[in-house]
């Protein structure tokens, strides 16, 4: 036989009819919980103040004649505790945040000694009404604080006090900075040196990266991540290069502590490692000086005429596709300070040493090169 669930709140009623023929008709019915004593039935009765569990309720009546049926007993349980519902969270939160993505579920479990079972689980949001289902579900809308509150019943009406969680409703995605670390160069429209770009950096150039949450109710950023060319994103901490010489892409995003993602951001950049080169060369008759030449000073590399001119040419070369153009070229003569070549320039009879370099608008500088020039002023002596 099925077993009954009563509340501590559910009233019992008696039933009872004559047997027999004739039959005067009942005069009374009596009642005992357990092992007391019977008590008159008046009307109805509970288990109020009993502890739960299985609880033997003893029966019997009373004709008008004073015949009294045998005593028989009935079982039933008694279940005086509400179901405990609990709230679940799938998906990234952090703390009280979650997002718009969060799924929230109830679940009950009824309580007692020998629970009747959860009957049903309501619940409500901002104060709104009372919903039974779905019991899986997703907060949108406001961001903000938002006030969940819930409970259960069982089957025999034992009735939970709302519990309530407030969480914070986080919808929106960080925002991400960039910043070039280091020397960069932005090539104007028609620049007829630059190969590539617009923008050109050099190697040793780096990309910074920061971000902020925004939003009135921030969770806060939980990575950074970047991917240059066709590479995965990554997590960055720290600035970044952006690989070797050539055309690179850089893309960008971040992420906050509850899974909003910003749209990834992205640039192209030149990497511009080449530095330019410079070459020499002479206005006028010129002889290159070699051993056993006889040429005096034998330490000059070049003898030029005393009406000669040096003749400093550079420039940045197309390195995987990329140049991005020459900033300036700069010389000194005998050890003297440095000047930016602007024309050829002559010098005064004797020996000279004469040093030059040039450097791209990267600043990717071109070693220190040098000859020794010697002006020859004097014609021969026969």
């Amino acid at each position: 036989a099925g077993r009954t669930w009563v509340a501590e709140a559910t009233e019992l009623e008696l039933s009872a009819q004559d047997g027999g023929a004739p039959a005067v008709g009942v005069m009374a019915g009596f009642f005992a919980v357990d092992s007391g004593s019977f008590s008159l039935f008046t009307g109805s009765f509970s288990l109020r103040g009993f502890s739960e569990g299985e609880r033997q309720l003893r029966l019997f009546s009373r004709d008008r004649l004073g015949n009294e049926e045998a005593a028989r007993s009935e079982t039933v349980i008694l279940d005086r505790s509400a179901p405990l519902t609990a709230l679940a969270r799938a998906g990234t939160s952090f703390g009280d945040f979650i997002s718009s993505r969060t799924v929230l579920s109830l679940s009950a479990q009824d309580r007692g000694a020998i629970p009747a079972g959860t009957a049903s689980t309501r619940y409500r949001i901002d104060g709104g009404a009372l919903a039974n289902e779905p019991l899986s579900f997703s907060l949108d809308g406001d961001e903000g604080r938002r006030l969940v509150e819930f409970g259960s019943v069982d089957r025999v009406g034992n009735e939970e006090t709302l519990s309530s969680a407030t969480l914070i409703l986080d919808k929106t995605a960080p925002i991400t900075a960039a910043a070039i670390l280091g020397p960069r160069f932005a090539a104007p429209p028609g620049d007829a040196q630059a190969v590539g770009g617009p923008l050109f950096i050099a190697s040793h150039t780096r990309l910074s990266l920061s971000a902020a949450d925004p939003g009135a109710f921030p969770s806060g950023v939980a990575r950074v991540l970047a991917a240059i060319d066709a590479a995965a994103f990554a997590e960055v901490d720290a600035p970044i290069a952006l690989g070797g010489e050539g055309a690179r892409f850089a893309a960008f995003k971040a992420v906050d502590r509850v899974a909003n993602e910003e749209e990834q951001k992205c640039f192209s950049v030149s990497v511009d490692s080449t530095a330019p080169t410079t070459r020499l060369s002479f206005i006028g008759a010129y002889f290159l000086n070699f051993n056993g030449s006889g040429a005096q000073p034998e330490q000059a590399d070049v003898f030029i005429s005393a009406t000669g001119k040096v003749v400093l040419t550079a420039e940045d070369p197309v390195s995987s596709g990329t140049a991005s153009g020459l900033r300036e070229l700069r010389y000194r003569v005998n050890g003297g300070g440095f000047t930016a070549y602007t024309a050829p320039f002559a010098l005064a009879p004797g020996l000279h040493i004469v040093e030059w370099f040039s450097t791209d608008r990267v600043l990717n500088e071109e070693p220190l090169a040098s000859r020794r020039i010697a002006v020859d002023a004097q014609a021969p002596i026969t």
